[in-house]
């Protein structure tokens, strides 16, 4: 009786080409070097596994920080910025309170003469007027009552304690080629103001 061969069962071939891709896949990764992260087991490879100076810092982007660098130097101060737009115009202030009232001022001003006095050629001399009781001197002068041309004012002044209560003024009658007259009489006055 002839020899008939044995025909393998489903199952054998299933197993068969089972066994076939698993050796396939192995020989793969071994003849190109080349493995995945499914031929890794989780957390398994250590420093040691990588070669030294073949990963870089973008390798680790994200995952490993180092310590924190000192900080640098302070820069340069900036230029100054442009000047901004004028503002508004701000709301109109509430009215001050009213001042206290000042002390009255001189309603009554009057002019006063003073005794006339003689000036002698080729000399000096003075006169003074003198304000009412209650009056202050305001300001004064001389004049001369003989309309004489030669007479020249040398000074005029206050006189009496603050308020002033009288003006002097003071003559000299040079001689000019004795074209002057020999005396000139003046008279002196002074404007006095009152409340």
């Amino acid at each position: 009786m002839p020899h008939r061969p044995h025909r393998p069962s489903p199952a054998m071939v299933i197993a068969l080409i089972a066994l076939f891709v698993a050796l396939g896949g192995t020989g793969y990764a071994a003849a190109t070097g080349s493995i995945d992260s499914r031929e890794i087991k989780n957390s398994s490879i250590q420093g040691t596994d990588v070669k030294d100076k073949s990963l870089t810092a973008k390798d680790f982007q994200g995952s490993i920080r180092g310590p924190a660098g000192r900080d640098g130097a302070t820069g340069a101060t900036g230029a100054p910025g442009l000047a901004g737009a004028t503002g508004p115009s701000g709301a109109k202030g509430d009215k001050g309170d009213d001042g206290d009232t000042g002390p009255a001022g001189a309603t009554n001003v009057t002019s006063r003469v003073g005794t006339d006095f003689v000036v002698n050629r080729n000399s000096f001399a003075s006169g003074t007027a003198t304000c009412n009781a209650g009056e202050r001197a305001t300001g004064g002068g001389v004049h001369s009552v003989t309309n004489d041309f030669y007479p020249q004012l040398v000074q005029s002044e206050p006189v009496g304690s603050s308020p002033p209560t009288g003006w002097k003024a003071t003559v000299a009658l040079h001689d000019q080629a004795t074209q002057a007259p020999a005396t000139a009489t003046m008279t002196p006055y002074v404007v006095c103001a009152a409340p």
